[in-house]
């Protein structure tokens, strides 16, 4: 037999948990970084798909 609740433990993807002033957190830091450096924040946004990634 096998336990259904086991199952959400061996999930292939990680699970993240994002509470509100997580996310308020990170997109202030993202707009102070594009304030500060735009080009650079730009470029590692798309470089590493922080975006893609969020989403």
């Amino acid at each position: 037999d096998t336990d259904s609740s086991d199952s959400a433990l061996t999930q292939d993807e990680p699970v993240a948990i994002v509470t509100p002033h997580l996310l308020l957190a990170v997109c202030g830091l993202l707009d102070s970084l594009l304030a500060v450096l735009p080009e650079f924040s730009l470029s590692a946004i798309k470089q590493n798909q922080i975006l893609q990634n969020m989403a």
